[in-house]
């Protein structure tokens, strides 16, 4: 990936969460709390059985090499403030994917299965890869903590607001639930990251198409609420950008499909 966390530039990170008094949380305690949800995560295999790398190893190699050409947009802010990283979570019964501040992404084989094609995963990557770069839960989770508190949840010190805060991000909750705005700005970041590839980014509209006629996806609409006008302003943005089509590699993702446990 562009951006790797080593261990001991983790370690003062965390050591630096409680310390910073800015007005807004900073991009390193972004990758404080996210590293946190994401340790409470693989720690909690009943819950979520995320596969192994060393096991899986051409499943994330798969992924990430999608995230990483997204990354080289130029549209991408925080693309080497973040700690880039992909959980693919074995449950083929739930559709749904969600993110973490600071560059964590949780894919469930129930919606890599659902997809139709490799570029269509590029537009599910680009609209969450959106999400963190734009700092969406960070701002939602000011609007119910305060930045002392933010602070502490960074620093591991309140795991009852830690624990609240993954369901929210795995199921919605009046706290962490992103607003037609947020998912309208992701929508068209996501365009603008997939222009900048090779891939055919009307896949992204394809997806969501595609996704709205499966059944099980109650949860991802409960973090990312559907409008009617998504569709619609999605065509626009595309036309807006040049209407290209590019790959789909529909082929290759049949085989990625037939690697998934």
């Amino acid at each position: 990936m562009k951006k790797h966390l080593h261990i001991p530039l983790l370690l003062l990170m965390l050591a630096s969460c409680s310390e910073d008094k800015s007005v807004f949380p900073t991009l390193t305690q972004d990758v404080c709390i996210g590293w946190r949800i994401d340790s409470a995560i693989t720690a909690n295999p009943a819950q979520f059985n995320v596969l192994e790398r060393s096991k899986y190893a051409a499943i994330y190699s798969y992924t990430e090499e999608i995230l990483q050409q997204l990354l080289e947009s130029d549209g991408v802010r925080n693309a080497e403030a973040f700690s880039w990283q992909i959980r693919v979570i074995n449950d083929k019964s739930v559709i749904s994917a969600f993110v973490a501040p600071g560059g964590y992404f949780y894919l469930y084989t129930g919606i890599l299965m659902a997809l139709d094609n490799e570029a269509q995963l590029a537009g599910l990557l680009a609209h969450q890869l959106a999400h963190i770069d734009c700092r969406h839960i960070t701002k939602m989770l000011l609007r119910h903590y305060d930045l002392s508190t933010f602070e502490s949840i960074a620093a591991g010190l309140e795991q009852a607001e830690l624990d609240s805060i993954i369901h929210g991000l795995v199921n919605g909750s009046s706290t962490l639930k992103y607003s037609c705005s947020n998912e309208h700005e992701a929508d068209s970041k996501a365009m603008e990251y997939l222009f900048d590839t090779g891939y055919d980014p009307y896949e992204l509209i394809n997806m969501y198409r595609k996704l709205l006629t499966c059944s099980g996806v109650a949860q991802l609409f409960a973090i990312h609420p559907w409008d009617d006008g998504r569709i619609e302003n999605l065509e626009a943005a595309w036309k807006n950008l040049g209407a290209r089509h590019g790959e789909k590699y529909t082929e290759r993702y049949l085989d990625f499909k037939k690697s998934l446990p």
